[in-house]
């Protein structure tokens, strides 16, 4: 995969992601945690924002861990 596709399939997956993307990453109190950062951000930001104040809020760990699994997942 080049650079341009993986940023494509991320960008992409920030404007398609599934409703249950979180619970698939992460589990437990962590993703609870995760899921309500994410809802807050929805209901400030909404649907086109939402997932790019999302991933600037992760710290890094948790970003490898988001994109990881998009590029092994998201066929865009």
């Amino acid at each position: 995969m080049t650079n341009l596709q993986a940023v494509h399939l991320v960008v992409m997956f920030g404007f398609n992601y599934p409703h249950n993307f979180i619970s698939k990453i992460w589990t437990g109190s962590l993703a609870k945690h995760i899921q309500s950062k994410f809802d807050g951000f929805y209901s400030q930001h909404g649907s086109i924002a939402v997932f790019n104040v999302f991933y600037c809020s992760l710290d890094s760990d948790n970003q490898k861990l988001l994109i990881n699994y998009i590029l092994e997942n998201y066929k865009g």
